[in-house]
């Protein structure tokens, strides 16, 4: 088992350097590794200091530099907190932008230092030697082995230095190829969902959020849902956490993972936090999404899991008859269209079972941003004529419920339930006039949402990030 956290921090991030440092803590919130489960774990700050401008900082360069004459040093910091166990293996790996027909040495050092604070007057001092590094070319990895430097539920920071004059540059975290630590873990080993020394809490029966929630006691199957994520570093990681506290449970993401679409904005705020947990996410792409020509590089990071870019929607059986269906709300989708046809015929073919669709956009909305898009009729009204139970959209960032109802917007108790989770980390919208149908809103609270899907009932729970305590709870039979 493998987790991947290639994860780098943008330049447009400068402002959230402190958010920053949680980034790569959270590698493996959640799961519990078997015997030689890998995490690559990205730094969570990097820099380098020259002697020949000894009051410089380069916390926000893109490249990390070391050199003998004049005296570069660079600096990595890795956090480990959320690994347990016995560390096999320990693989630095850093791209380079230069060759070296010497290569590098690796060492310990002093964690008394910050990304945007350290100068060549304020490094740490150097530790013991660890690791060198063999030749390598231009524009591509090496790795030197760390095993004997790290220890999991630590802070593991490094000084790497040139052996000889020559200059070497390599990509830093702000880069497209991020340093990363590679470490396999003996067995036996767990992913802690709050960082160590602190003890996970229990779940307790108030409106503030837990880190550990603990599994429903009718041990029917769990889905989160949440989305609008973008870059805000700061919101994307809290949301993060919560999700890694539901090891193994499969995430609805509504869309907009970026603020552009762009390749570079995936892996600077998303691949290191929701990222985290991608094998497990069934996606559908935002407007934002779109900003980049066909959402290519949307379609590029999620794979399969996304469909293709000529037929991006898809459908998928859980446990206790539920059956789940993605839509694309940014390409053609009035009656006739290629997707509604899949609907359709989708809903045919799974009649009698309980039905979630989602997209970005909501039919209905009271955010003030967005609000309601009557286009998406044509799906409300094939997934009414189907009895479907759920719908689940974002684009506006906030947190909505509506009452079960018809595609008209009257209530309806053989009507469908949508829920707005536009609260996945992106800046929050207030809301306008308020929609007929409307129960529950809150656009102060980011956070993720629960459901339990049952064999002929839902419960749906509202989970807030640490430190806020707005939540929405409740129960609802389903249609069949």
């Amino acid at each position: 088992m493998t987790f991947t956290v290639h994860g780098r921090r943008a330049p447009a991030l400068a402002a959230f350097t402190a958010a920053a440092s949680l980034i790569a803590g959270l590698a493996l919130y959640g799961p519990t590794l078997a015997a030689g489960s890998t995490a690559s774990v990205a730094a969570s700050a990097d820099t380098y200091a020259a002697a020949d401008s000894i009051g410089s900082n380069y916390g926000t360069a893109g490249e990390l530099h070391i050199d003998g004459s004049p005296e570069n040093r660079s600096y990595l910091r890795f956090d480990l907190s959320s690994l347990s166990g016995t560390v096999s293996s320990a693989q630095l790996k850093l791209f380079a932008l230069s060759p070296s027909g010497l290569g590098y040495q690796v060492a310990r050092t002093g964690s008394a230092w910050t990304e945007t604070g350290l100068t060549w007057s304020t490094r740490p001092t150097q530790g013991t030697v660890v690791g060198k590094s063999s030749t390598f070319v231009s524009s591509a990895w090496t790795q030197v082995d760390v095993t004997s430097a790290v220890v999991a539920g630590t802070i593991a920071d490094f000084e790497i230095d040139a052996l000889n004059g020559t200059a070497i540059r390599f990509d830093s975290r702000e880069a497209s190829n991020p340093p990363v630590l590679v470490v396999t873990l003996n067995g036996g080993g767990t992913a802690s969902p709050t960082p160590k020394p602190t003890p996970s809490p229990t779940p307790k029966p108030t409106p503030s959020p837990t880190a550990s929630p603990t599994a429903p006691p009718s041990g029917d199957p769990v889905l989160l849902a949440g989305g609008d994520t973008r870059t805000n570093l700061a919101g994307i990681t809290a949301t993060g956490k919560l999700i890694g506290a539901f090891p193994g449970d499969p995430i609805l993401d509504v869309g907009d993972d970026t603020a552009n679409g762009s390749a570079a904005l995936y892996q600077s705020y998303f691949a290191p936090t929701w990222g985290l947990y991608k094998n497990r996410i069934h996606p559908t792409p935002g407007n934002h999404e779109y900003e980049t020509s066909g959402a290519a590089p949307y379609f590029a990071y999620y794979g399969a899991a996304a469909g293709s870019p000529t037929k991006s929607w898809y459908s998928y059986d859980m446990p206790n008859n539920w059956h789940v269906v993605e839509l694309n709300g940014n390409i053609a989708h009035g009656v006739g269209s290629a997707q509604e046809v899949f609907l359709k015929a989708d809903l045919a073919a799974n009649a009698g079972k309980h039905i979630i669709a989602f997209w970005h956009e909501p039919r209905f909305s009271s955010g003030s941003e967005h609000g309601s898009d009557t286009s998406f009729d044509p799906f409300w009204k094939d997934l009414y004529a189907a009895h479907a139970d759920l719908v689940f959209n974002g684009h506006d960032h906030d947190y909505e419920r509506f009452a079960l109802q018809n595609p008209s917007g009257q209530a309806d108790p053989n009507g469908i339930r949508e829920f707005v989770v536009g609260m996945g980390g992106a800046p929050l919208y207030s809301f306008n006039s308020i929609v007929a149908n409307s129960q529950v809103r809150n656009s102060a609270t980011y956070g993720i949402l629960t459901l339990t899907l049952h064999a002929h009932s839902y419960d749906w729970k509202f989970v807030p990030v640490a430190g806020k305590t707005f939540t929405d709870s409740g129960t609802q039979a389903t249609h069949s």
